[in-house]
């Protein structure tokens, strides 16, 4: 190792950038022995004079790859142990330092992919891609790993992969917000092989015909912004643990046509119609059927949602606590003359037979119902139990009630 030049750094700057001028000039004189030491005494003040302590920060990375040899990566690391303070700013120089561009080895576990992420499994591999999840080497840190997806477009397949890359990239940017994977970076040397980045998402494979609502609703809202997904098959769609849905690989995305949006609408049909325990009834798919041969995408859409069990089963709940609190109004409400209260709404839907408990706060609040709706198993055998439970229960001097899901939603008026 060379010695360190043990000269002092001195200036006669007044601002910011004379600094950062004078620390530049000085660095390259130094050459490998400059370190951020060097410079930190003379930057009395880091938040007013940041791009000083860019310039620092810079030659003291420069000055570490040549003095020990070792990559950008590992520099920025190092001093991010020695300079915690300054971890931020040390970050934002190494994005743009000159990590080494993409090459055109092959993902493979352990592998170091622009000198930033490492790759830790490899998830699948296309007709023009190789996918993996890897961890960012230079963001994880003390507050936790950040994973990413890599998706990298093989030469082999000529320019057309190329492409295909910029066109998912622009898919990726365009699509309505959390429905596609978050773009993180788009590496494309000239000569070399395209890596898509974006942040790796834990989920689910998605389940036909439960999921089937959601599914038609995310495609829906895809089209609503003008272009449709293009490859519509069960490993593109995703399920978070919030239910959310996440569609993956958009190279096939393209503008919003009439024949592009009916290829995705068959797509979902062919999904709804393939086998399954518990699937959807026919009737609805025949319905979807004949809407898409007509260009009906709305009417193809309900009918698709209707497949789904739990679609089913969450209207008619709504509608049958609707209907049954309606008809016990006129009882509650009999005299129209007095203010509404809790109670008069429990005697009524006691005395249906459907009451299964209520909660009250301290106050006397009506603040959820329980109902036994015996319809629901018999209509739907998948349904797991005949008890319906809503959320707060507003009763209104008008006559009306607005009923609330356990999440607080408006269910009906």
């Amino acid at each position: 190792m060379r010695e360190l030049d043990q000269r002092p750094f001195t200036s006669t700057a007044c601002d910011d950038l004379g600094l950062a001028c004078e620390i530049e000039s000085d660095a390259d004189s130094v050459g490998a022995s400059v370190t951020l030491e060097r410079y930190l005494a003379a930057i009395t003040d880091p938040a007013s004079m940041p791009n000083a302590l860019d310039a620092a920060i810079e030659g003291a990375l420069r000055g570490a790859c040549l003095r020990e040899g070792v990559s950008p990566l590992d520099a920025a690391q190092a001093l991010i142990e020695r300079h915690q303070a300054h971890a931020d700013a040390i970050l934002a120089v190494a994005l743009g330092f000159g990590l080494p561009e993409c090459g055109d080895e092959a993902l493979a576990v352990g592998g170091l992919v622009a000198g930033r992420w490492r790759v830790l499994e490899l998830l699948g591999e296309g007709g023009t891609a190789l996918v993996a999840r890897a961890k960012d080497e230079l963001l994880s840190g003390q507050r936790g790993d950040v994973e990413v997806v890599v998706k990298r477009f093989t030469d082999e397949a000529g320019g057309d992969a190329r492409a295909h890359a910029i066109r998912e990239m622009q898919a990726l940017v365009k699509a309505p917000e959390g429905l596609a994977p978050r773009l993180v970076a788009l590496h494309a040397p000239r000569g070399g092989a395209a890596h898509i980045v974006t942040l790796f998402e834990p989920s689910r494979e998605a389940r036909i015909p439960e999921d089937l609502a959601e599914l038609v609703h995310a495609v829906r809202r895809l089209h609503r912004a003008g272009f449709v997904h293009g490859d519509l098959k069960p490993e593109h769609l995703r399920v978070r643990s919030d239910g959310s849905v996440l569609l993956l690989d958009f190279g096939a995305s393209i503008p919003a046509t009439p024949d592009a949006l009916a290829h995705d609408f068959a797509r979902l049909l062919e999904l709804a119609a393939a086998p399954h325990d518990g699937g959807g009834q026919p009737r609805w798919l025949s319905l979807a059927r004949m809407a898409l041969a007509r260009r009906r995408f709305l009417i193809a859409a309900t009918a698709l949602r209707s497949a789904s069990p739990r679609w089913r089963r969450r209207v008619l709940s709504r509608g049958a606590i609707a209907l049954l609190l309606c008809a016990a109004l006129p009882l509650a409400w009999g005299n129209r003359q007095r203010s509404a209260r809790p109670s008069d709404a429990f005697t009524a839907l006691a005395s249906t037979g459907r009451l299964v408990d209520v909660t009250i706060d301290s106050t006397g609040r009506l603040i959820g119902v329980r109902l036994d709706l015996p319809e629901l198993t018999e209509l739907h055998a998948d349904s797991p139990r005949r008890a319906v439970t809503t959320g707060p229960v507003r009763l209104h001097r008008d006559g009306g009630v607005t009923i609330f899901d356990p999440s607080g939603n408006p269910m009906s008026r």
